[in-house]
């Protein structure tokens, strides 16, 4: 990490908690320090496999109340078959193509993390969103810029 990424991560650090928002605030503070306790290989590690552990417990999150939901195999026709039901994943499958790409966008143009990135702590901070559009967010971002060029 150069010293500019370690100060917009003290930057983000200080919104987080200024705005009070745990998850911001945590993750910053996380890399930090790492950074600092010259933890290399596990940044690495976390740059290399973060990704696919924060679906995984994403993942976890979503599912875990079907275990504690009492469900019925009627309620899951009813769910599966339902008009609001069809609309959810027609725009979860959406979501994950435009996540789909944005990780290519990602790869192909890395300059363009900042501005996720920076996207990503306004929408969090001062929208009080969720920090989890950062992939969704790219692949938006490469299908603009794809109509746009």
């Amino acid at each position: 990490m150069s010293n500019a990424g370690a100060f917009l991560l003290l930057l983000i650090l200080a919104v987080g908690l200024l705005a009070r928002n745990v998850v911001v605030a945590a993750a910053a503070a996380i890399l930090l320090l790492l950074y600092a306790g010259e933890a290399q290989g596990l940044l690495h590690w976390t740059t290399r496999h973060g990704l696919t552990l924060g679906y995984m417990f994403l993942l976890l999150a979503v599912l875990a109340p079907l275990l504690e939901a009492p469900l019925t195999h009627q309620d899951l026709l009813q769910v599966l078959t339902g008009p609001a039901s069809l609309v959810a994943l027609l725009a979860s499958a959406l979501g994950s193509w435009l996540a789909y790409h944005g990780v290519r966008f990602m790869d192909r143009q890395p300059q363009i993390l900042l501005a996720l990135v920076l996207g990503t702590v306004v929408g969090t901070v001062v929208l009080k969103g969720v920090p989890t559009g950062p992939l969704i967010a790219a692949g938006f971002t490469a299908l603009l810029l794809e109509l746009i060029y």
